[in-house]
């Protein structure tokens, strides 16, 4: 996928999406090339730190990573080719799906792939309310618990 200046212009940027890569993820990128959001949106990183991921900075490279360790989100800002990188699956080392940025992918476009990508994880890996225990009064009958079926009361098997 790419983004051009007008319909005859130079290109501004492209992306390339694998297979097995999460819908919610390409239906952002085409959302975004459908139709460019006017005003600015804020670098992703402050996305995936309210999201609480976890980044890491290397030499070349600074990662976010998703509490559950299932989806990274990767910036190389001395990179000629691809510039950002959104990657995921069961094991990181051998990703299931990845999406490649590269130099000229708009700010806001990168904040909303990385809500997308945040709004993916399952709610066990968010903070959730503590459901508020209902426990009967004290003195209340307690609820007796179902029986076992009676040995004779056993249905009988008909053969064919």
């Amino acid at each position: 996928m790419a983004e051009y200046d007008g319909s005859v212009g130079e290109r501004l940027w492209h992306a390339t999406i694998t297979a097995g890569t999460p819908v919610p993820l390409i239906r952002t990128v085409l959302q975004h090339l459908d139709a460019p959001p006017l005003s600015s949106a804020d670098h992703p990183d402050d996305v995936l730190h309210g999201a609480a991921w976890h980044p890491a900075s290397h030499p070349a490279r600074t990662t976010w990573a998703a509490p559950d360790g299932t989806i990274v989100f990767e910036s190389a800002p001395h990179a000629v080719a691809d510039r950002w990188m959104l990657y995921g699956g069961e094991d990181l080392n051998r990703a299931a799906w990845t999406i490649h940025l590269s130099v000229g992918v708009p700010h806001d476009l990168l904040a909303k792939l990385a809500q997308t990508a945040a709004d993916l994880l399952p709610s066990t890996t968010r903070p959730t309310p503590r459901p508020r225990s209902r426990r009967p009064p004290a003195g209340s009958p307690q609820p007796c618990p179902p029986s076992a079926p009676a040995v004779g009361n056993r249905p009988r098997r008909l053969l064919p």
